[in-house]
């Protein structure tokens, strides 16, 4: 214990002696996150987005064209639009407002007979969730699109009817005639509103919701402690153990009664603790700026603790391959692609499915998509069971090559 207290307790007094490290560590992320969530708050891959709609009453209703055409929209023959089909609108809200949905649709005030009598506007109501900030941007862009196409259907649809009324009513004949039951009023305010709903005839009303106490500034904070865990917790674990090596410390502690696996548990929890402070650092400053707290209970503090320990593992596998602290530096450019590969820093939709997978496997990842359905979407963490259990599987194989690693270069030295 005296090994493991005494490089736990030496290499947070280094840590704190080097200015730059602490920047990356506790400043840089609380940086991001501010300025991300003050900025943004308010090209190969296809995205996707899993849409909900609660059905139009009747039978042979546009509605249903209006959504079996958006099922079958397609990008490479990738469907873009996954289609939920809910009885009521209160449960499609609940599951909008946890992140089960990107979005609902809703038909309102008469839709069909609106657009077919052509004496009114077809409503259709879209809600979006706002927790995810860029998600909520994709997909509202995705549905704006597709909208205004149908919209275009429509148009042409009503342009042509109201041609065959014209034809069938006044056609070639000098004297204009009308059925007894239409007088000439009527026929007027009649296709009036014919020539004027053409140019909108499907008027579309937005909506952003979110779960109660849930806001994107809270999203741009999970991802900072993300990106922290992901940088600090390779780079340090990797540089520190390198450095070690590089002093002749480890040769030396051959000579002591302190064991070489005591200096791994011990440098492994300096880092940890300095994951924990950088966390509670970026959790606060969002707090005290933007008064938004991250929920923190028992499940999450362990989801972190083990997405923290993945990445430390996979610095100290990349320690028994580099002979200095500079080349174990070098991490971050591993970290910086891992970052970006697991969806850290953009939604998963945006992702090719090969990224997608690495991303639901990859510890780090998958355990910050689960703090963020439980403390932005306020989801159980029943729900996320799974990935929780493979995520402590993999990281467990994870420290398990680390600490191999180490080992076979300790005696090869």
């Amino acid at each position: 214990m005296r090994g493991i207290t005494a490089f736990f307790i030496k290499d947070l007094k280094e840590f704190l002696r080097s200015r730059e490290a602490m920047f990356w560590t506790f400043l840089f992320p609380i940086i991001f996150a501010l300025l991300f969530s003050a900025v943004f708050r308010g090209d190969s891959t296809v995205a996707t987005a899993d849409i909900g709609y609660v059905p139009e009453a009747g039978e042979n209703n546009i509605s249903t064209a209006y959504i079996d055409a958006m099922e079958n929209v397609t990008v490479d023959d990738v469907k873009v639009f996954h289609i939920n089909e809910f009885g009521d609108s209160e449960r499609a809200l609940s599951d909008l407002k946890t992140g089960k949905i990107d979005a609902l649709i809703e038909f309102h005030d008469n839709f069909t007979e609106n657009i077919t009598s052509g004496m009114g506007k077809g409503n259709i109501w879209l809600y979006y969730n706002s927790a995810d900030p860029t998600n909520y941007q994709i997909v509202r862009g995705m549905l704006e699109t597709f909208t205004s196409e149908f919209m275009k259907s429509i148009q042409e649809r009503q342009i042509n009817i109201t041609l065959r009324m014209m034809d069938t009513y006044w056609g070639n004949q000098t004297n204009i005639t009308f059925p007894a039951n239409i007088t000439q009023d009527e026929l007027d305010h009649y296709m009036r509103a014919w020539m004027e709903t053409p140019s909108h005839p499907v008027e579309v009303k937005e909506n952003a919701v979110s779960a109660e106490g849930s806001d994107p500034t809270l999203w741009y904070a999970t991802a900072a402690i993300g990106i922290v865990f992901m940088f600090s917790g390779m780079i340090s674990s990797a540089s520190s153990i390198a450095s070690e090596r590089e002093k002749g410390q480890i040769r030396r502690l051959a000579t002591t009664k302190t064991r070489p696996w005591e200096m791994l548990i011990g440098k492994m929890l300096a880092v940890l603790l300095i994951l924990y402070i950088a966390a509670f650092l970026v959790i606060v400053a969002t707090w005290l700026v933007f008064g938004k707290l991250m929920e923190i209970n028992p499940a999450i503090f362990g989801m972190l603790t083990i997405g923290a320990l993945s990445t430390i593992s996979i610095g100290l596998t990349i320690s028994a391959f580099t002979k200095t602290s500079k080349a174990a530096a070098a991490t971050n450019a591993i970290a910086w692609r891992i970052s970006f590969i697991t969806g850290i820093f953009f939604p998963s939709s945006l992702l090719p499915d090969w990224m997608r997978v690495i991303g639901d496997v990859f510890p780090t990842s998958a355990l910050l998509r689960g703090i963020r359905l439980i403390s932005i979407y306020h989801r159980p963490i029943s729900e996320y069971t799974y990935p929780i259990i493979s995520s402590i599987i993999m990281t467990i194989a994870l420290l398990i090559i680390g600490s191999v690693a180490f080992r076979w270069r300790n005696r090869k030295e």
